[in-house]
């Protein structure tokens, strides 16, 4: 388990990017703790009695799942309700560019150098050698 303890978003990243690149030594900006239980590997929590975080964190790096984090917060969070009407069906995530089909591109051209060239079998030696399959059904009626 690790924990990290720092001020800015941009310690947080340095203090992650050295962790993952297997240097856990805590910084000017950031301290870091740890207990790793394949290698009995410890960074243990100083102890702070003014600090309210430092329970807790002690008995999160000790293996508990079921450290009250909701008693670091004076009220409890604002619940925020969700809208009744459906949301809208908007995709966020990044795809690659795939092949569309059409008149101009059929599909099935997809995979061949020219519609007429189906595969280059050039060898070393000069000229070029292609070659193509004519088949009935693939031949477009345009």
């Amino acid at each position: 388990r690790l924990a990290i303890r720092c001020r800015t978003r941009q310690a947080l990243s340095r203090a992650l990017n050295a962790c993952i690149d297997g240097h856990y030594q805590s910084s000017a900006d950031s301290k870091i703790f740890y207990r790793f239980q394949e290698s009995d590997a410890v960074q243990p929590l100083e102890s702070d009695l003014n600090d309210p975080l430092a329970p807790l964190l002690t008995q999160w790096l000790n293996g508990d799942s079921q450290v009250d984090w909701a008693s670091l917060y004076a009220q409890p969070p604002v619940r925020i309700s969700l809208p009744a009407y459906r949301f809208e069906k908007t995709r966020c995530w990044y795809t690659e560019e795939g092949y569309e089909s059409s008149i101009v591109n059929p599909l099935m051209f997809k995979n061949k150098l020219h519609p007429l060239v189906a595969k280059n079998c050039s060898t070393p030696q000069p000229g070029a050698i292609f070659r193509t399959d004519f088949v009935e059904d693939e031949l477009l009626d345009y």
